[in-house]
């Protein structure tokens, strides 16, 4: 019969979190909740993975030692954080008993917030950190939760959650004033973030200037570093008039509606970066909004009319 390794992983990550908690070698099954089995609130689908949990009955019966759980103690005894699976798979090993990190009576929040996070905080395996970012708005949105302590739990910078609030807040605003907002569109959003509050028009326009003369995310910051000079919106909209009719800028929006574009060697390995991690860890990319489905199916849309452009061009027709 295997033993429990002490989880550094999780005693680091809880003193992080400021969770209160205590460590015990010897918590027994016999102790946890009734039904403790059938929920699993840190993943989608059936809460047992019965092969996974069956692989790990038999490596505790060859001797591999299992890394301790988390458990929270209720009124009607503890219940598992995470580490379900080893938890079952000691049961069904005949083992009585786990090690575990019992995390106090504590906020549904901070509950919340171990079950989502847990399984990929704690497995070694760092997901991508646009996984980590959906991950962290799906918290904020869902537990009204701060950008300080979500940040803290996932393991991203505020300030990078904060930015990515922040590109959300100004899609939105555009998409208010008909303009459909792909990606990052080269930093404008970064760059239209002062401007979309109080002159969500002119930063429209910004970025119709933007797309249609392909400028950079330097040149769209100064621009709206000078519309930002003025407080009137007739004084903001002529300097974005003034901008416009220069003889580069006014070539380059009317010739943007032809404009070929090429794909570079970067596109294509991003886009083929993009299908190995569908491929490969496809089936743990949890869509758990109608917010981030409805994302998911804007960026597919967006991605396939870029892609039918590309075709065309390539072939002409």
């Amino acid at each position: 019969m295997s033993g429990w390794l002490f989880n550094n992983l999780a005693d680091a990550w809880l003193k992080r979190l400021a969770v209160p908690f205590e460590y015990s070698e010897h918590v027994k099954l016999a102790d946890f909740v009734k039904g403790w089995e059938k929920t699993n609130r840190g993943r989608p689908g059936p809460p047992i993975m019965e092969d996974y949990a069956l692989s790990i009955a038999e490596a505790m019966a060859q001797g591999v030692a299992m890394p301790s759980v988390i458990l929270h103690q209720t009124p009607l005894g503890v219940q598992p954080l995470d580490g379900l699976q080893r938890c079952y798979g000691t049961h069904l090993n005949g083992g009585t008993f786990v090690a575990a990190h019992i995390v106090k009576p504590t906020s549904t929040k901070t509950i919340y917030l171990i079950c989502d996070c847990a399984n990929y905080q704690l497995n070694g395996k760092r997901p991508p950190e646009e996984f980590q970012l959906q991950q962290a708005l799906r918290l904020i949105d869902e537990q009204e939760m701060s950008v300080k302590e979500v940040a803290l739990s996932i393991g991203l910078r505020a300030e990078r959650l904060q930015q990515e609030i922040d590109r959300r807040h100004v899609v939105a605003v555009m998409a208010d004033h008909g303009m459909e907002c792909g990606g990052q569109i080269n930093g404008a959003l970064d760059a239209l973030r002062p401007l979309v509050d109080d002159s969500p028009k002119i930063a429209a326009e910004i970025l119709k200037v933007h797309v249609g003369a392909g400028l950079s995310a330097v040149q769209t910051r100064d621009l709206v570093g000078k519309v930002m000079k003025h407080t009137g919106t007739h004084e903001r909209l002529r300097v974005v008039q003034h901008f416009r009719s220069l003889p580069d800028i006014s070539m380059r929006m009317n010739n943007s509606g032809s404009r070929r574009l090429s794909p570079t060697a970067k596109f294509f390995n991003q886009l083929r970066g993009l299908i190995n991690l569908l491929k490969n860890e496809g089936d743990e990319i949890y869509l758990g909004t109608e917010a981030e489905r409805t994302e998911v199916e804007r960026m597919q849309n967006f991605i396939g009319g870029r892609i039918r452009v590309l075709l065309k061009n390539h072939t002409g027709t």
